[in-house]
């Protein structure tokens, strides 16, 4: 058996606090029609968002990752003292420069834990999983662990479609041996498009709206077909996870109305029931959520493995733009039923409490201000 995710160590964190999306179109300024009195159902229709959890401006993606971590910790069972490396990932830093290193006191780590920032927009996360795995056929990893942390209270300037969008969320994971969740392969597939960026110095992200669309279905298919050649079917995996920036365009990756026109795109050979089945919860738990940019394929994966029983083979598919995918394949192992215990993504989406339009509003300009 090789590494991953060991037994219970999973752990997320979903803000109580939620928008409603419809009502935040509606009474938001991105209406800038206001006769057209269907306008906000077809934004938060085609989008496929009815929640955003949101937290306020005096949280961070540091004090998210926080109680992820410690979920996962508790979750688990290890002593923190046991954690060798730690691997941070999020658009939303709180320092740029610098992983937070806050995480060492307040998750009772040692000091001469190795930590690492890692930031490819939202897939940082994935990435770095699959190297803390490849890191723990060192030696020196022997009976210990790795904490791969993804985080972000996502931003948006006000007025930019982004604005619908954005939630806040953190997920963790806890990587060694004997896993109940073992990473079988992966490939990623990678290009220079800018459809998404960051410069120094701004508030908030910049994006190409119809260029983001198109540059995530050819990469995050061409991950997929990448992955498959090395001797997969598309049929053998019971369950499939993909990033996404809002949920309806996952539906649209294997439609050939929308550009691009991939051939030999293998999600067509899936019928369309299969289709839907095997990624409802990816598309169900971001209807919920919002994208929480980094942490948006943690939360499906974990909710993906809670649901699972042993012996499944997932497929999971993390998209970020600038631009990247990782798609890798997942066995479950005995154990993993565990997981349906304690603080479950399910549990956490159950438990909610709405916030008004206009105060999401005043966080997020808050948040912008902060920055």
């Amino acid at each position: 058996m090789g590494y991953g995710i060991i037994k219970n160590g999973v752990g997320v964190y979903i803000p109580e606090t939620f928008v409603d999306n419809y009502k935040y179109v509606e009474e938001g300024n991105l209406v800038k029609r206001p006769e057209d009195r269907t306008l906000p159902e077809k934004i938060t229709l085609g989008l496929g968002i009815k929640e955003r959890r949101k937290v306020p401006a005096s949280d961070n993606s540091t004090t998210l990752a926080v109680k992820a971590s410690k979920n996962a910790i508790e979750r688990a069972g290890i002593n923190p003292e046991d954690i060798a490396c730690v691997y941070f990932a999020t658009e939303s830093p709180v320092n740029a420069v610098a992983p937070p290193t806050e995480l060492i006191e307040t998750l009772g780590l040692k000091n001469e834990t190795k930590m690492h920032l890692n930031i490819f927009t939202c897939a940082g996360g994935m990435l770095a999983i699959e190297t803390a795995c490849n890191e723990m056929h060192s030696p020196k990893y022997r009976g210990k662990y790795i904490l791969v942390v993804s985080s972000d209270t996502a931003q948006a300037y006000i007025g930019d479609e982004l604005e619908n969008t954005v939630g806040d969320g953190a997920c963790a994971f806890l990587i060694g041996e004997n896993p109940v969740a073992e990473l079988v392969d992966s490939f990623v597939y990678t290009s220079s498009t800018k459809d998404f960026w960051r410069e120094n110095g701004d508030k908030a992200p910049s994006h190409k709206g119809k260029e983001t669309v198109k540059a995530y279905k050819n990469h995050v298919i061409g991950s997929i077909k990448g992955l498959l050649n090395k001797g997969y079917e598309i049929n053998q995996f019971s369950k499939i996870g993909v990033h996404s920036p809002f949920p309806k365009i996952i539906e649209w990756l294997r439609r050939d109305d929308k550009e691009p026109k991939i051939e030999n795109n293998p999600l067509e050979e899936l019928l369309e029931e299969d289709f839907r089945r095997k990624t409802k919860i990816a598309r169900e738990t971001g209807a919920r959520t919002g994208n929480p940019y980094s942490a948006t394929i943690g939360i499906i994966f974990s909710n993906m493995l809670e649901q699972s029983v042993r012996e499944e083979d997932l497929l999971l598919c993390s998209y970020g733009s600038g631009a990247t995918a990782i798609s890798m394949y997942w066995r479950t192992h005995d154990g993993i039923e565990l997981l349906k215990n304690g603080k479950t993504v399910e549990k956490q989406l159950e438990s909610k409490k709405e916030i008004s339009p206009s105060t999401a509003k005043q966080w997020l300009e808050e948040r912008i201000k902060k920055h």
